[in-house]
């Protein structure tokens, strides 16, 4: 199909999510994989879960909705 970049998720989420992001072993031409992130652990756990690529990205953004740059949004998120 000439995907060049798979979206793979937020391997931070959970140990089962994380596992699921790392790449498939393909034996030629695994696609470029990246995996959205925002915190330093964040980025350390897609670092880790995505090493085994031949070829990756980590996507970085901070989140820029009134609701989530607001704390009592995240408040009620959780409860």
């Amino acid at each position: 199909m000439g995907v060049d970049v798979m979206e793979v998720g937020f391997p931070v989420s959970s140990p089962v999510i994380s596992s699921q992001c790392r790449p498939s072993p393909a034996p030629s031409k695994q696609p470029r994989v990246r995996s959205g992130s925002l915190r330093r652990e964040d980025i350390d756990v897609a670092a880790e879960s995505l090493k085994v690529a031949e070829a990756f990205r980590i996507h970085t953004f901070i989140a820029t909705s009134p609701c989530t740059l607001r704390p009592s949004c995240a408040v009620r998120w959780m409860k």
